[in-house]
């Protein structure tokens, strides 16, 4: 028996992963009939949740994946993407969810980890 580590252990597998959940959360979107700005929300907060599984530049790519996939196929059909004024701010959006998801979750492993003393089981 090999000492591998668990799939979800890798950042690269995360990332697959996240992928995929962009692409099902726009599948969603446009079954459920979501206008942009709803679909824009959505996607917005599946970024920022999957951008805190990864590292930053991982969830910066995250964070395009989900502007390209919300511009392609929400805002404009059949995967046409445009580089309008509002197309920048919402790729923008998507970026900062994605680093912010990342930032936090960062913030918060490392505050986690800071030693503790603990005074349980002491008698005094």
């Amino acid at each position: 028996m090999t000492n591998r580590p668990h799939p979800l252990d890798q950042v690269e597998f995360r990332f697959g992963i996240g992928a995929g959940g962009l692409v099902l959360a726009v599948i969603v979107a446009r079954l459920a009939g979501l206008d942009e700005a709803h679909a824009a929300v959505l996607l917005l907060g599946v970024t920022a949740a999957l951008g805190a599984t990864v590292s930053r530049a991982l969830a910066a790519l995250l964070g395009l994946t989900a502007w390209a996939l919300l511009t392609g196929f929400v805002t404009h059909r059949y995967g046409v993407l445009t580089f309008a004024l509002s197309d920048l701010l919402l790729m923008t959006a998507l970026l900062a969810g994605a680093l912010g998801g990342s930032s936090v979750a960062t913030h918060a492993v490392r505050h986690h980890r800071t030693p503790h003393r603990s005074t349980y089981g002491r008698t005094a």
